[in-house]
């Protein structure tokens, strides 16, 4: 308790400090945005200060194996403090933490993110608590998820490679969002009603809106089919960057594709792909997709039981996709994003909330450090130089000389 009495006093001081800066700032006309951004940077360092005053007892372990390092936090916090009254009791039993990346396709995404939002108390209850935390307004679900937020159960979300490319398919060409809940009717409405009401011109740019309530497929199913298509009527209302940022990740069609309604589940997927559609409608009703992928299956161990939240980080797959884009984008340079080996584990992290208390854990394997460490080393090599015209290495090798005879 000690020592987190004297990290608050000093994040504390650094806030003091941050907006005595920024009001000296503000005085000055064009360091105005400056000022505040470093305004900003003090809230949170006082927010900081004020959650850090609320722990009781904290914990950090490191353990270094041969396969990976895994690093565990927990923290206590006091008593009747705003952070233990806001977080849910701890429950009966522990939870089986593979079912938050059950409902996922089994394959190694760039992304994926499981979420108990009824075991966090529901979605009202966590919006309640990221607002305690230092930039907790900035963790947002979709919009249309707010609308049916009592609704909502559980959310699970991976972003696959897809083979379409980043360029033409978007990173969320291959997506699955599973929403479970016990009503997907209703958020299946939710969405429909949000995606109406984008229809527009707003900021120079006009957005037509499409649902289908039922399109037909080719193997005879249905699904539901929604677009966003934007169009700029006005010059300069989008920068360059925005439209590349916006189709990296969307494409070029923009925001389209289905939702499913499957038992105790409403399937979105970001494409109108039925491979895509497919895959992710047979994970999200087996209910042992990504969980029982054998790398996934064994890093779970690992991780924080009962956890809350559980994220994969796929570099191997992050890495391909940013060689991509360099490859695509003038004056991009593909050689010097690193390699990464075949079937590179992905970085897995977890996070558990319970009864005033906090437990985090980060696994990450020895192959993605070794990646990390091969490409500090090639950043800092020294640049190859010629060797001069004159190096025994340049020279050509003399021809062959006869022993003298003997006489």
């Amino acid at each position: 308790a000690q020592v987190m009495r004297e990290l608050s006093m000093r994040a504390r001081a650094a806030a003091a400090l941050d907006e005595d800066i920024a009001d000296a700032l503000a005085a000055l006309g064009p360091e105005r945005e400056l000022a505040e951004r470093l305004a900003a940077v003090g809230r949170h360092r006082a927010r900081t200060g004020e959650i850090l005053e609320q722990v009781e007892d904290a914990l950090v372990a490191a353990d270094f194996d041969a396969l990976a390092i895994g690093i565990r936090s927990w923290a206590r916090l006091a008593d009747g403090s705003e952070l233990a009254k806001a977080l849910p009791p701890a429950g009966d039993r522990p939870r089986d933490a593979s079912a938050l990346l059950g409902r996922l396709p089994a394959a190694m995404p760039y992304l994926a993110l499981g979420m108990d939002i009824e075991g966090m108390g529901g979605l009202a209850h966590l919006r309640s608590v990221l607002a305690t935390m230092p930039e907790g307004d900035r963790l947002r679900l979709p919009e249309w998820l707010d609308r049916a937020q009592d609704k909502v159960k559980g959310v699970q979300v991976a972003v696959y490679p897809s083979k379409l490319g980043i360029m033409a398919g978007g990173l969320l060409n291959d997506a699955s969002l599973v929403v479970a809940t016990d009503d997907p009717g209703a958020l299946r409405g939710a969405l429909r009603a949000w995606i109406s009401e984008q229809a527009g011109d707003r900021d120079g740019v006009r957005t037509e809106a499409t649902w289908e309530e039922s399109r037909q497929l080719k193997d005879g199913t249905s699904a539901s089919a929604f677009a966003l298509k934007e169009t700029v009527v006005e010059q300069g209302a989008r920068r360059f960057e925005e439209l590349l940022v916006r189709q990296l990740v969307l494409g070029t069609r923009g925001l389209h594709g289905f939702a499913r309604e499957v038992p105790g589940a409403l399937v979105v997927t970001f494409s109108q792909r039925q491979d895509v559609l497919d895959r992710a409608t047979a994970a999200a009703t087996a209910a042992t997709g990504l969980s029982a992928e054998p790398t996934v299956r064994a890093m779970i161990p690992w991780l924080v039981p009962d956890a809350d939240a559980i994220g994969l980080v796929g570099l191997g797959q992050r890495l391909a996709a940013a060689r991509q884009v360099a490859s695509l984008i003038p004056g991009g340079n593909p050689a010097i994003i690193p390699d990464a080996p075949a079937g590179l584990e992905p970085i897995a992290f977890a996070v558990r909330s319970k009864g005033a208390t906090w437990e985090a854990a980060l696994v990450v394997p020895s192959r993605v450090i070794g990646v990390g460490f091969d490409a500090a080393r090639a950043a800092n090599a020294p640049p190859a130089t010629d060797l001069p015209d004159d190096s025994p290495a340049e020279r050509p090798a003399s021809s062959p000389t006869r022993a003298p005879a003997a006489p």
